[in-house]
């Protein structure tokens, strides 16, 4: 959260879409982006802000960590990395949208009333039947009910298991950005897949089935044909509307002005989309970059806790030695409220750090 005035210019000529008097250093807009991300987006300030630096550059501390144990284990060479070091359980964010990721890449489930299903992006091969059609089954949803699976882009982190998915769901339509589908179509056996323009991504289709709706918005920059999405979701019976920017991590050394330019106008165009969206929650494919591993699970345990103290409250007796009233958990909003502001910085936070990742990297703006 933006807890202080930036007392910069810049950054609000920036935020205000107004051209700067002068081009701002690469200090100030790193200073400007690390003040928007706040307490709420800081995995993605490290993430974009922060140049990453080669093993022969790196400075070790005092007491090097590579000489302890680590939780880990280790990964064969070439192989699948063990299960104990990506998986996490599925978990129910809201009345009708879960989340079915690993600790560190996010896939989602978008449910209407009469239980059909949205999957929003997907996860690696080895994760897949594990965390998504698995996930589905143990948290009572039925995977022959995907009508739609729709990928923000086209990495093997969010689509390894596309194929899967298709074999397991044969009535799921594939959803991709048309700029993708060159990737795509280029993977060779059962990887690759297109039947017609039905699994296009274009700028501004909705994708409803019956009381749920996601619009897609297209965003190239991470990819050719990386794509985001606005959606709402319910928790409560309060209805949260949601940002989920399909690619956010980008290269610190592309020499070429056009690749930032690309990116930054496709920031700036989610920025706005969302503003008129009305977006009060951000959700990402990294979590990383929204904290979606801990917000989830955090959803998840809170609607326990209403139900546990709703069953108690209904027999009659009060939970034992734990004072939590219902009133007041109905209070707690969901974890991944954060309000249309904070959205909107994290949105800042991604047009700010490009811009410095392309002055550092060209010399100019």
């Amino acid at each position: 959260m933006l807890k202080h005035s930036m007392g910069l210019g810049v950054a609000l000529a920036l935020a205000a879409g107004a051209a700067p008097a002068q081009t701002p250093t690469i200090e100030a807009l790193q200073a400007s982006a690390k003040a928007y991300a706040g307490t709420d987006w800081p995995g993605t300030y490290t993430r974009l802000c922060i140049p990453t630096i080669s093993a022969a550059n790196r400075v070790v501390p005092t007491i090097d960590p590579a000489g302890y144990p680590t939780g880990d284990l280790p990964t064969p060479p070439g192989g699948v990395p063990p299960r104990a070091n990506w998986y996490a359980p599925p978990a129910q964010i809201g009345d009708n949208l879960y989340f079915l990721g690993t600790r560190n890449h996010s896939t989602y489930a978008l449910v209407s009333r009469r239980g059909d299903i949205i999957l929003i992006d997907g996860n690696f091969e080895y994760a897949t039947e594990d965390e998504i059609h698995k996930g589905l089954r143990f948290l009572g949803l039925d995977p022959k009910n995907v009508r739609y699976s729709i990928y923000a882009h086209a990495h093997a982190d969010h689509d390894g298991g596309a194929h899967l998915t298709e074999a397991a769901i044969p009535g799921a339509t594939l959803i991709y950005g048309e700029g993708d589908w060159p990737s795509v179509l280029a993977r060779t056996g059962p990887h690759a897949t297109r039947y017609g323009p039905q699994n296009d991504g274009t700028d501004g289709r909705f994708i409803t089935l019956g009381d749920v709706s996601l619009q897609i918005v297209t965003m190239p920059g991470h990819t050719p044909g990386t794509l985001s999405f606005l959606f709402e979701f319910k928790d409560g019976g309060k209805r949260i509307r949601v940002a989920y920017p399909g690619g956010t991590a980008i290269s610190f050394t592309n020499p070429d002005p056009a690749y930032y330019d690309g990116y930054i106008a496709s920031a700036r165009k989610f920025a706005q989309a969302t503003a008129a969206y009305g977006a009060t929650a951000l959700l990402s494919n990294h979590t990383e970059f929204d904290n979606g591993y801990y917000r989830a699970h955090t959803a998840a345990s809170l609607r326990a806790l209403r139900d546990d103290d709703g069953r108690h409250k209904r027999h009659g007796h009060d939970r034992d030695g734990v004072d939590v009233p219902n009133r007041y958990l109905k209070d707690v909003p969901n974890p991944y409220f954060v309000g249309q502001r904070e959205v909107l910085n994290y949105m800042g936070v991604v047009e700010l750090c490009a811009m410095a990742a392309k002055l550092r990297a060209t010399g100019g703006l």
